[in-house]
């Protein structure tokens, strides 16, 4: 549970959402909805070599990460954007396998608050 609770900050997520639970949990939801299609298109890019596409969903992700205070995401997406940005197609693979670990553990942080938020 402690990775859990590093992966997403929660006390800085709820304040975000000025204190609103309805509102955290649709902030959840969004993000559990959209950032796996967003990752995806990212993978598509990348293979693809689309380096321009590829940081234009780097940069989509890394701001769903800011938004829902989930920085090590975030730091991730962002280390994305600017390697497909230098045009480091080499790098860049790794990098988006690195983000792909660190977003199934973020997607699994964000259930998990969500439900804890809807048992209180």
């Amino acid at each position: 549970m402690d990775e859990l609770n590093t992966m997403l900050d929660r006390d800085e997520l709820f304040q975000r959402c000025l204190g609103d639970t309805a509102f955290t949990l649709q902030m959840l939801a969004v993000f559990c909805d959209t950032a796996p299609k967003t990752l995806a298109a990212l993978k598509d890019a990348a293979d693809a070599g689309d380096l321009i596409a590829a940081q234009r969903h780097a940069h989509t992700l890394k701001g769903s990460a800011a938004n829902l205070a989930i920085e090590k995401l975030r730091v991730q997406a962002e280390e994305i954007e600017m390697l497909a940005g230098q045009k480091d197609r080499s790098t860049l693979q790794q990098g988006v396998n690195d983000l792909e670990m660190c977003f199934t553990r973020s997607i699994v942080a964000a259930e998990s608050y969500a439900s804890a938020l809807r048992a209180q």
